[in-house]
Protein backbone atom coordinates (compact mmCIF):
# COMPACT_ATOMS: atom_id res chain seq x y z
CA UNK A 1 0.00 0.00 0.00
CA UNK A 2 1.22 3.49 -0.86
CA UNK A 3 0.66 6.13 1.78
CA UNK A 4 -0.22 9.56 0.39
CA UNK A 5 0.82 12.62 2.33
CA UNK A 6 -0.07 16.26 1.85
CA UNK A 7 3.05 18.40 1.49
CA UNK A 8 1.44 20.99 3.74
CA UNK A 9 1.07 18.43 6.56
CA UNK A 10 4.67 17.24 6.19
CA UNK A 11 5.96 20.81 6.39
CA UNK A 12 3.91 21.45 9.53
CA UNK A 13 5.12 18.21 11.14
CA UNK A 14 8.74 19.20 10.46
CA UNK A 15 8.29 22.68 11.90
CA UNK A 16 8.91 24.59 8.69
CA UNK A 17 7.95 28.21 9.32
CA UNK A 18 4.99 29.63 7.44
CA UNK A 19 5.53 32.44 4.96
CA UNK A 20 8.63 33.23 2.95
CA UNK A 21 11.59 31.24 4.15
CA UNK A 22 15.03 30.22 2.93
CA UNK A 23 14.02 26.69 3.91
CA UNK A 24 11.72 26.37 0.88
CA UNK A 25 13.66 26.98 -2.30
CA UNK A 26 12.41 24.65 -5.03
CA UNK A 27 9.34 22.50 -5.47
CA UNK A 28 9.40 20.09 -8.44
CA UNK A 29 6.05 18.49 -9.19
CA UNK A 30 5.76 15.57 -11.63
CA UNK A 31 2.62 13.59 -10.91
CA UNK A 32 1.45 12.56 -14.37
CA UNK A 33 -1.67 14.69 -14.76
CA UNK A 34 -2.53 15.20 -11.10
CA UNK A 35 -0.68 18.50 -10.74
CA UNK A 36 -3.77 20.48 -9.74
CA UNK A 37 -4.49 18.10 -6.87
CA UNK A 38 -0.83 18.10 -5.85
CA UNK A 39 -0.59 21.90 -5.77
CA UNK A 40 -3.79 22.09 -3.77
CA UNK A 41 -2.12 19.82 -1.22
CA UNK A 42 0.89 22.10 -0.90
CA UNK A 43 -0.82 25.40 0.02
CA UNK A 44 1.62 27.71 -1.74
CA UNK A 45 0.19 30.72 0.08
CA UNK A 46 0.98 29.29 3.50
CA UNK A 47 4.28 27.69 2.43
CA UNK A 48 5.63 29.61 -0.57
CA UNK A 49 8.62 28.04 -2.28
CA UNK A 50 10.99 30.46 -4.03
CA UNK A 51 10.66 28.45 -7.27
CA UNK A 52 8.19 25.88 -8.53
CA UNK A 53 8.50 23.80 -11.65
CA UNK A 54 6.15 21.26 -13.17
CA UNK A 55 5.41 19.35 -16.33
CA UNK A 56 2.27 20.76 -17.94
CA UNK A 57 0.63 18.13 -20.12
CA UNK A 58 -2.98 19.19 -20.84
CA UNK A 59 -3.99 15.85 -22.38
CA UNK A 60 -2.81 13.95 -19.30
CA UNK A 61 -4.51 16.48 -17.01
CA UNK A 62 -7.73 16.00 -18.99
CA UNK A 63 -7.56 12.22 -18.59
CA UNK A 64 -7.13 12.49 -14.81
CA UNK A 65 -9.69 15.27 -14.49
CA UNK A 66 -12.75 15.23 -12.30
CA UNK A 67 -14.54 16.57 -15.41
CA UNK A 68 -14.10 13.22 -17.20
CA UNK A 69 -11.72 14.72 -19.74
CA UNK A 70 -14.37 16.90 -21.31
CA UNK A 71 -12.56 20.24 -21.12
CA UNK A 72 -9.48 22.12 -20.03
CA UNK A 73 -10.88 23.45 -16.74
CA UNK A 74 -8.37 21.58 -14.56
CA UNK A 75 -5.42 22.66 -16.72
CA UNK A 76 -6.61 26.25 -16.60
CA UNK A 77 -7.32 26.03 -12.87
CA UNK A 78 -3.78 24.76 -12.32
CA UNK A 79 -2.23 27.77 -14.05
CA UNK A 80 -4.56 30.16 -12.24
CA UNK A 81 -3.84 28.55 -8.84
CA UNK A 82 -0.09 28.97 -9.27
CA UNK A 83 -0.51 32.55 -10.53
CA UNK A 84 -2.91 33.48 -7.71
CA UNK A 85 -0.40 32.06 -5.20
CA UNK A 86 2.01 34.82 -6.20
CA UNK A 87 4.16 33.25 -8.92
CA UNK A 88 5.29 34.56 -12.28
CA UNK A 89 5.82 31.73 -14.76
CA UNK A 90 7.89 31.50 -17.90
CA UNK A 91 4.88 30.77 -20.15
CA UNK A 92 3.72 34.34 -19.49
CA UNK A 93 6.39 35.51 -21.96
CA UNK A 94 4.54 33.59 -24.67
CA UNK A 95 0.92 34.16 -23.64
CA UNK A 96 0.05 37.80 -24.19
CA UNK A 97 -2.44 38.69 -21.50
CA UNK A 98 -3.04 36.53 -18.48
CA UNK A 99 -6.80 36.19 -18.96
CA UNK A 100 -8.69 32.92 -18.79
CA UNK A 101 -9.49 33.25 -22.49
CA UNK A 102 -5.85 33.73 -23.54
CA UNK A 103 -4.69 30.88 -21.31
CA UNK A 104 -7.42 28.58 -22.67
CA UNK A 105 -6.32 29.39 -26.21
CA UNK A 106 -2.68 28.66 -25.33
CA UNK A 107 -3.59 25.39 -23.60
CA UNK A 108 -5.56 24.30 -26.67
CA UNK A 109 -2.48 24.72 -28.85
CA UNK A 110 -0.18 22.56 -26.74
CA UNK A 111 0.68 19.22 -28.29
CA UNK A 112 2.58 17.04 -25.86
CA UNK A 113 3.90 18.77 -22.77
CA UNK A 114 5.54 21.99 -21.63
CA UNK A 115 7.94 22.34 -18.71
CA UNK A 116 6.88 25.34 -16.66
CA UNK A 117 9.20 27.22 -14.32
CA UNK A 118 7.83 29.83 -11.91
CA UNK A 119 9.37 32.29 -9.46
CA UNK A 120 7.72 33.83 -6.44
CA UNK A 121 7.08 37.53 -6.99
Amino acid sequence: MIRLLRVENVLVEHGVPEGRSDALRLLKVDVEGYELRAFRGVNLTRFPFRYVTFEFFPEMIRSSSSNNGNDDDDALDLLMLVRESGYICDYEKVVKGNTREKLTEWIGGIRGHVNIFCELE
